[in-house]
């Protein structure tokens, strides 16, 4: 037989079927049926840093110069995309930074013409953001233990 279709809006309706034997013979019953409304799943992918690595190179004039390479990984540690990475420079530098990351989740910050007196700097991030993502900071770590995820300190090419 027939699959009639019956489209139904939100909330609780009374469904009653009856059926017919041919014969003279029916059968009815009634069912309660409760439509939600749809709730799309979440878009939104938690991003956090997994890496940060950091060089120094010596630069013109008793100065030096100061790279941080910022990796970012999604909850599986995958490497993301096209997100913007904002941080700070403080002790021995000072000033904001920025990159997006490339194809590997990975970009690099560097602060140039740091005084040569000073023994090193500190990087940290203070957010991470691209469309359909949020920032799990508490999520931050690194691999390879020169850092607590959040925050390195880039140390003077001159010792």
């Amino acid at each position: 037989g027939a699959s009639p279709t019956v489209l139904l809006d939100e909330g609780t309706t009374t469904v009653t079927l009856t059926i017919d034997d041919g014969r003279g013979g029916t059968a009815t019953d009634e069912v309660r049926v409760t439509v939600e409304p749809y709730v799309a799943p979440p878009t939104e992918v938690d991003v956090h840093v997994g890496d940060l690595d950091a060089s120094a190179a010596d630069a013109r004039r008793n100065r030096w110069n100061a790279t941080v390479t910022v990796t970012v990984h999604d909850t599986a540690d995958d490497p993301v995309a096209g997100v913007q990475v904002q941080g700070s420079w403080t002790d021995g530098a000072n000033g904001g930074g920025s990159c997006v990351t490339d194809g590997s989740g990975a970009c690099s910050v560097t602060k140039s013409g740091i005084k040569g007196r000073e023994a090193s700097a500190t990087f940290t991030v203070t957010s991470l953001a691209a469309p359909d993502t949020n920032y799990d900071a508490g999520a931050n770590h690194d691999p390879d233990g020169d850092s607590n995820g959040t925050s390195i300190v880039v140390s003077s090419p001159r010792g």
